[in-house]
């Protein structure tokens, strides 16, 4: 299915990000992971840790998946405390790039969203920008790019 295509391929993944927060200096992480199809093919699932940067070591886990009866993508991220943060996607034709939003990040202590815009630049390879605003104040801005090690 196409809309199922939108969310990313399987493969390894080595991925860099980029954030800053404030007047903070920019920060980097490097991770890496394995993405794999799940559910008959109707999830997408990523499989990482932090390979470089604070959280050195941490693990990572996301799913991706496509709701067809109301027609809308949605992305989960798991992150190390326990706590998960539920994004919804629309896909821009226009721009070629998926729009995730969340309303309120679970994974953080107080009234926080966050928006994040992928863009899959060629095979095996995307960017994205992200933001997350607390009382609609953006206060953490970043970007990164993902590349498949395996094709």
């Amino acid at each position: 299915r196409e809309e199922l295509r939108l969310l990313g391929e399987a493969g390894t993944w080595s991925e860099r990000q980029f954030f800053k927060s404030g007047e903070d200096s920019e920060t980097e992480m490097h991770l890496k992971g394995r993405a794999r199809w799940a559910a008959d093919g109707h999830c997408l699932v990523y499989e990482g840790v932090v390979a470089k940067g604070d959280d050195a070591g941490s693990p990572l886990l996301w799913i991706k998946t496509y709701d067809s009866e109301i027609k809308v993508y949605r992305y989960a991220y798991f992150s190390a405390s326990g706590a998960v943060d539920h994004y919804v996607g629309r896909w821009d034709p226009k721009k070629n790039k998926m729009v995730w939003r969340c309303q309120h990040l679970n994974s953080s202590p107080s009234e926080m969203s966050s928006v994040i815009e992928e863009t899959f630049a060629q095979p095996g390879y995307k960017t994205w920008t992200f933001k997350v605003r607390e009382f609609g104040k953006i206060v953490v801005e970043g970007r990164g790019d993902s590349r498949r090690v395996d094709l």
